[in-house]
């Protein structure tokens, strides 16, 4: 019992000395531990109850730690998951803002025109129009929905019955560059006007010459024309 007793005395007094020291050591959950488990071992089973009661203190100090710090980097993982979450939105926004843009800009280019020109009494095509009428034959190829409208006339000059069969032939020699494509026929409308629908009202050579065309429309879903 006095063995006891004194070992008591020895503990306590050594924890009093360093107790100025180290108190900011001391007061870690490891060191309240050991501590606290040293005095009650001792109280309880003498020194070797002592130390056993220390290093029960030691494990439960390291608990108390590891929770905290598990509770700590809970925290933080919840705050890297939120941050996550609203740049995964604002991402998924972006991309759908961008693909609006992109689908109304590509709305936009669903209807142009151009206008082929001729020689005088003639239904050749120039080899001049050959890239454009294909630019608009892979055009149609891409989207389905596309249809083009052919539009023939003739200039003034000459019979009325011949000018009407010639703007005819000028469409039928456009008409011919897109089948060859692969555009299908009911997605392509003919219409011959002959020398009706003059671009200048006053005769003259300057107007014969714009008169002497096929208009081409392609058009979609937009009202926008682009001329060539």
């Amino acid at each position: 019992m006095k063995k006891q007793i004194v070992m008591g005395l020895i503990v306590a007094s050594m924890a009093s000395a360093g107790a100025d020291a180290a108190e900011k050591k001391l007061n870690s959950p490891e060191n309240i531990g050991f501590g606290s488990g040293l005095v009650a071992g001792a109280a309880i089973g003498g020194p070797v109850g002592g130390m056993i009661g220390a290093l029960g203190g030691i494990l439960l100090g390291n608990s108390i730690t590891t929770e905290k710090t598990i509770a700590e980097l809970q925290a933080s993982l919840a705050d890297n998951e939120s941050a996550l979450a609203a740049e995964r939105a604002s991402r998924i926004a972006l991309e759908k803002r961008n693909a609006q843009l992109a689908a109304s800009m590509e709305r936009s280019r669903l209807e142009l025109a151009m206008n082929v020109q001729f020689r005088t009494g003639s239904s050749e095509l120039e080899p001049l129009y050959q890239q454009s009428l294909e630019n608009m034959v892979e055009l149609l190829k891409k989207d389905s929905s596309l249809q083009v409208t052919l539009s023939g006339y003739a200039d003034r000059r000459g019979d009325e019955a011949f000018n009407e069969q010639l703007s005819a032939q000028r469409v039928a020699a456009v008409q011919q560059v897109f089948r060859n494509g692969g555009i299908h026929l009911n997605r392509i409308k003919t219409r011959e006007f002959g020398e009706r629908s003059p671009v200048d009202p006053t005769v003259s050579m300057d107007g014969h010459a714009f008169d002497r065309r096929v208009a081409i429309e392609v058009s979609g879903s937009t009202s926008m024309i682009v001329h060539r």
